[in-house]
Order: structure tokens, then sequence, then C-alpha cells
């Protein structure tokens, strides 16, 4: 992926590429950093270097453990197969072929501590434009930061915003829903014409609101049903994920409740 993102920017500009801003410390955010140049500047909120442990756990994890039985699946499916011309094994190929190339991408991974880490707000001047690299609160993590462009009043929210679908509410990486909607509040205040998501299509200023809407009625209706004496799992039970009208990341909607439903006994 470094090596595509490089590609493009070049077809854009033939300057070098100075710096590299990583918004949170999972894997689909930090792997291919190795891929830029060693001269890149990578910069980071000061908790992601603590935080970079859980990743490379994780990043071992899949390997060792999520791909051995889901490449033998699609390896199974294949082997059921008769007509190998068929439409059918010529897709289920392609993506085996194309997981295993990435299986194998993930072993050479190697992550790279930032040289440059801050508490709450970075500046850089580039091109004419002011960057403010900032961190409000623990929310998706307890390292993400949004970047604003402030020429273009334009935001990269990295994953305080998934765009039409369920958040990733990663407790063991400090997210915290309570910190979300604040600083969700705080940025739509601000106001943006143009919002890069961390996930889905590109935006403005309302999915900012839209996203923390979200988190408040989830949570409002958590709150209903634990003050009616509802357990955890009843909770789970009676709240309906069509009632948010989002079908993606669907398996996270109860690690939403959950997370939500523990913060309230706080």
């Amino acid at each position: 992926l470094a090596k595509k993102l490089i590609s493009t920017i070049k077809k854009v500009s033939d300057k070098p590429i100075k710096f590299l801003i990583l918004t949170h410390s999972h894997l689909d955010h930090i792997n291919g950093v190795e891929g830029f140049p060693n001269e890149v500047i990578i910069i980071a909120h000061e908790n992601l270097s603590e935080n970079l442990h859980f990743t490379e756990e994780r990043n071992k994890e899949i390997i060792e453990n999520f791909y051995p039985p889901y490449l033998e699946q699609l390896k199974s499916k294949m082997d059921s197969i008769s007509n190998k011309n068929s439409d059918e094994y010529i897709a289920l190929k392609k993506s085996y072929d194309d997981e295993m190339d990435f299986c194998n991408e993930l072993k050479t991974v190697q992550f790279k501590e930032p040289n440059i880490t801050f508490d709450e707000k970075y500046k850089l001047e580039i091109g004419g434009d002011i960057i403010i690299l900032e961190y409000l609160s623990a929310a998706h993590t307890n390292d993400n930061i949004v970047v604003k462009f402030t020429k273009h009043n334009a935001m990269n929210t990295g994953d305080l915003i998934f765009n039409n679908a369920i958040p990733f509410v990663r407790v063991d990486h400090g997210a915290n829903t309570k910190g979300w909607i604040k600083t969700l509040e705080t940025l739509y205040e601000e106001g943006y014409d143009h919002i890069i998501p961390g996930h889905g299509e590109l935006g403005n200023n309302e999915l900012l609101k839209v996203q923390s809407e979200y988190f408040i009625k989830l949570t409002g209706k958590i709150q209903s049903l634990k003050k009616d004496g509802y357990t955890l799992e009843e909770i789970k039970e009676k709240i309906d994920i069509a009632e948010f009208g989002l079908t993606q990341s669907a398996s996270q909607f109860p690690v939403n409740i959950e997370a939500i439903f523990n913060e309230l006994k706080d």
C-alpha cells in the first residue's frame, strides 16, 4: 500500500515526501510505514509509541491465527468447484491469491517509532498551508489525532469517523465514547467544508454530527434499559441495529453496546 501511495503522490508532485502523519496506532493506519524513504519524518501522538506493542501483537495474531484457517476455507471452496473456468472459481482464485499476497506482506511489516511526538497540538507550515495536528481526548483510541488543513478548511479525522458504518470501539486501546462525543461536538462547532474520514466516503461537516448522534442515541437507549434493570446481554438483544440504518461492520454493534454499558458504570 505504501508503494501505491507513493506512486499516487508522485503523479501530483515530484517533490520529496518530508512528513508522514500517523492518526493512530491501528494496523490499517500504520502498516506500510517502512515502505517510505528513511528520511521521512514520522509524526504521531505521544501515546502511539506505547501502543505499538498492541499493534505488533495484533499483526502476529492475524498472521498466525486468522489467515491459515481462512486461506484453507477459500482453498476448500475452490477444490469443490469442478469447472476451473467458471466465474465462481476464477473469483475465488483471485481472492485466494490476493489474500495470500497480503498475508505474506504482513510478515514483512516493520513497525517504526515516530520521530516527533506531541501531547495536545503540533503545527506544520508546508506549501503555504498551516497544518495543525491535534489530540482532543481519548475517543477511538487514546492516541487518535486529527489533521487540520487550515488553507482548505479541511480535516482528516482518522477513525473518529466511520462514514456509513458501525464504528470500532477498542476499549483495550483506550477507546472512550464519552470523549468521542465531546471531541466530535467540539470539531463540529469549528465548521469544516471538507472531511476526510478514517473509513468511508469523503464528506462535509455533517459527518461529525452524524457520528456523534449515533453515539448519543445508542447511549440513551442503553442508559434507559439499564435503568430499567436489564442486563448487558439482555440489552444487546433488545436494541435493534436496524434503528441506526447501518449495516457495515455490524459485528461491532454489540461491542459498542458493551463499551458504553461499562462506561455508564463510572
